[in-house]
């Protein structure tokens, strides 16, 4: 029932790239207290908040294609959209503080615009290419 079209066989690959996908920028982080909050929650950015809502605003009301593809404009509008809303929400809670809004607004659309294009398993390739440009650009 929840076999992606990338599986095959008995072993259901996507819910294992999903879990590593999502924890892959604290494995990757050095120090957790040193690095930025926002690098940190790169693979619940990219995976968990934008991935989702592009998923489901753009099967809903998705209706321009992008690529000749099944992913849509709607569904890339959601992902960027729900992402800042996510952080804008955590800062509103005082829960981060961004200096870089720029950096971390670029850093999301290029990874949003990244899902759109890649036909492969995204769940590692989006957290790992968000948590380099994170790290990249926020300091």
């Amino acid at each position: 029932m929840f076999k992606d079209d990338k599986d095959q066989g008995d072993l259901v690959l996507t819910n294992i790239y999903l879990l590593a996908g999502v924890s892959l920028p604290l494995w990757l982080s050095a120090s957790l207290m040193k690095d930025n909050p926002v690098t940190l929650l790169s693979g619940v950015l990219s995976i968990g908040i934008g991935d989702a809502f592009a998923s489901i605003i753009g099967s809903k009301i998705g209706r321009y294609r992008l690529m000749n593809s099944e992913k849509t404009l709607e569904g890339l509008v959601a992902s960027i959209f729900s992402q800042i809303a996510f952080i804008k929400l955590l800062e509103v809670f005082n829960l981060i503080l961004v200096e870089q809004k720029i950096a971390v607004i670029l850093a999301i659309m290029i990874v949003s615009i990244t899902e759109v294009i890649t036909t492969q398993v995204d769940n590692i390739a989006l957290p790992f290419l968000m948590y380099s440009l994170m790290r990249l650009f926020v300091k």
